[in-house]
């Protein structure tokens, strides 16, 4: 049985989850996960979401944040 964790996950942190959890979704669904590597993409997944949040950050700016 699963031990219960608790967390308190702040949105831009959900926006990440949700981006590499789309991002691993589609390596399982392409045969690249196994028992042996699936750490290390999970891993590759977090950093390719958190990668590609700090594209759009840099590309787009909002109405308060023009200086």
């Amino acid at each position: 049985m699963l031990k219960t964790e608790y967390l308190n996950l702040q949105p831009t942190e959900i926006g990440i989850l949700q981006g590499a959890a789309a991002i691993f979704a589609a390596k399982v669904a392409s045969g690249k996960v196994d028992s042996d590597n699936e750490g290390e993409l999970v891993e590759e997944s977090v950093k390719q979401a958190i990668d590609l949040a700090k594209t759009v950050e840099y590309a787009v700016k909002t109405k308060g944040e023009m200086g």
